[in-house]
């Protein structure tokens, strides 16, 4: 795949989000079931199902990534950012609060290097944390 060709992987599934997690294997997600692939042979690795609600809160996953153990970062549509380990179970939630009117929900989350989580909202705003959902 390294000469930009495209490959189909899947003839089943519509994908709202693709990731290539820090673990190397590459993750596509659909609605609440997240498929694991190999990247080189694209055969499937395992499913991951996420919860359909948290705390009572029924979620709307729009974007995952994924750290080099495998757990799970997931931004909802409710302005909430959750990690699950790498079989979909929660180990923390953390909901942030709109600094002002039109802040709007997350679409993407992203992981960087050094431990960083980057969201990106429906209206424009960037959202920086630790991965521990601290600072």
């Amino acid at each position: 795949m390294d000469t930009g060709a495209s490959t189909r992987f899947d003839n089943w599934y519509s994908y709202s989000d693709l990731t290539v997690g820090q673990d190397g294997l590459l993750y596509a997600q659909s609605s609440r079931t997240i498929r694991v692939y190999d990247p080189v042979s694209l055969s499937l690795q395992r499913t991951v199902t996420l919860p359909f609600s948290i705390n009572g809160q029924s979620q709307v996953y729009r974007g995952i990534a994924v750290d080099a153990t495998g757990d799970i970062y997931a931004a909802s549509w409710r302005e909430q950012i959750h990690r699950f380990d790498s079989g979909g179970n929660v180990e923390a939630s953390v909901t942030v609060p709109e600094p002002e009117p039109f802040f709007g929900s997350f679409t993407d989350i992203d992981l960087s290097d050094d431990g960083r989580v980057v969201l990106g909202t429906y209206w424009g705003y960037l959202v920086q944390m630790d991965d521990d959902f601290t600072d």
